[in-house]
């Protein structure tokens, strides 16, 4: 979906190289992720790891409410990492904006503020 609201921008049909773009990456990114697994499960079994395989096994056996739970988490932190960078882009905003006005007030000057920070 992002590589054809990216390629939107250009028109149509880069909005359809977009999307395909990124529909193969997905399924180039979810047959590693299966290739890992069978790697591991190989490793496992090669070594005898009894414990590995069944963790494995409860991993692949979620109930429905353990995936929901997980999804949930998962919006939770998404949010939250979306709600830190606009507050913090804000403030960082707010401080340069506020110096910047203030220095064409004639309230700050370069010198100023060079002279507080070094203690000179």
């Amino acid at each position: 979906m992002v590589g054809g609201s990216a390629g939107s921008l250009g028109g149509p049909v880069t909005a359809g190289l977009g999307a395909g773009a990124g529909w193969a990456t997905g399924e180039i990114a979810k047959g590693d992720a299966e290739l890992t697994e069978a790697k591991e499960t190989i490793e496992a079994l090669s070594h005898g790891d009894v414990e590995r395989l069944l963790a494995q096994e409860r991993q692949g056996q979620k109930s429905i409410l353990q995936k929901i739970e997980d999804g949930i988490w998962n919006t939770i932190k998404i949010v939250g990492l979306i709600i830190l960078l606009l507050v913090g882009g804000t403030i960082f905003y707010t401080r340069i904006k506020c110096k910047k006005t203030l220095e064409m007030l004639g309230i700050i000057n370069e010198d100023v503020d060079r002279v507080q920070r070094n203690g000179k």
